[in-house]
């Protein structure tokens, strides 16, 4: 899934705040192995490796939620509508062996959304990365013709850290998200041929069509849901993600999203299209708030909540600054 807008959100403020909490004051340098995670044969136990030394640097607190050991296919459904990145491990290994054709879908379905999952924060990092690296440019130019303020240094100094922190690692999730993609796959096929007539495996295909942008493929089998389905919330998501990254229309995208979260009032994976296809930090910031009262523990809003919530407040507090200076310019005598 490409990210088509966002970029607001990555915007970093010289008060010490680096892309949220998962990058203030980082010390930790980026291992050799980051460093070789460009590389284009990068295996996926090497991506595997460095997205753990990643998340080992980082204090996250450990996960109590009872899906994180799920008892039936109905709990692995909750996490699919949840979109919670780390309940997808043992959800997806619990459908797969479940044995049923259902199983088998859901576990083709969950790794396709892991992988996509995979995808989107690769995207934030990378776009992380380039405001990160335009800021130490413009340090470094502002250093050789004058000598930094104390806090321009001590700014400077954390960008480089979290430059280091996060390199590679944006690689290294486009590997494994690739991997997931491609395992389940194999269970759309699975299924398919299984229950050639069945909803479920068509609805895992359309899934990994849409994320390899397979379009041709793709149509072939909404055109199967469709006639199988027509009222699934998931052929509409389907129809919004296919407006967004083939047709590049975000307002057809938004009505379609908009649509399959009003069927249904829980789809996480719908929220969070809606937030990052938001035009301006105002909408953004109410549409985040939504996803947070929904899964308050969704990767997107523990790793990009209080970045937004930051640069919220800024984008307030320049507006109050504009109307105080306009209101000023408006009194009486005050162009004398």
């Amino acid at each position: 899934m490409k990210i088509k807008s966002f970029r607001w959100a990555l915007v970093l403020g010289l008060s010490g705040l680096v892309f949220g909490p998962v990058f203030v004051g980082g010390c930790a340098h980026g291992t050799s192995m980051q460093r070789t995670a460009a590389a284009s044969d990068l295996t996926v136990d090497q991506a595997e490796h460095i997205v753990d030394q990643f998340a080992n640097r980082h204090t996250m607190p450990a996960n109590t939620s009872p899906l994180n050991d799920p008892k039936s296919l109905a709990d692995v459904l909750e996490v699919l509508r949840l979109d919670q990145i780390d309940l997808f491990a043992h959800s997806t290994k619990f459908a797969a062996a479940e044995g049923s054709v259902r199983g088998k879908a859901l576990a083709g379905q969950m790794l396709i959304s892991w992988g996509q999952a995979d995808y989107l924060l690769a995207d934030l990092l990378s776009r992380a990365t380039q405001d990160l690296q335009d800021q130490k440019n413009t340090l470094e130019k502002r250093r050789a013709l004058s000598k930094l303020s104390d806090e321009e240094a001590a700014h400077a100094q954390r960008v480089t850290a979290a430059l280091d922190d996060i390199e590679g690692v944006a690689s290294a999730l486009r590997r494994i998200a690739s991997h997931h993609v491609t395992d389940g796959s194999g269970y759309a096929k699975a299924v398919i041929a299984a229950a050639p007539n069945d909803y479920e495996g068509y609805r895992v295909a359309a899934d990994y069509y849409e994320a390899t942008e397979n379009w041709t493929s793709f149509d072939t089998t909404i055109a199967k849901l469709e006639a199988l389905k027509p009222d699934s919330t998931g052929l509409i998501f389907l129809k919004g993600a296919a407006a967004r990254d083939r047709d590049h229309d975000s307002a057809a995208a938004l009505r379609y999203f908009k649509e399959s979260l009003a069927r249904d009032p829980q789809f996480v994976r719908a929220q969070v299209a809606i937030v990052v296809l938001q035009p301006d930090i105002n909408g953004a910031y109410s549409e985040m708030n939504k996803l947070a009262a929904l899964n308050p523990n969704h990767q997107i809003v523990k790793w990009m909540g209080p970045t937004l919530k930051h640069t919220y407040d800024q984008w307030l507090e320049i507006n109050r600054r504009r109307a105080q200076h306009d209101l000023n310019r408006a009194l009486p005598g005050a162009n004398e």
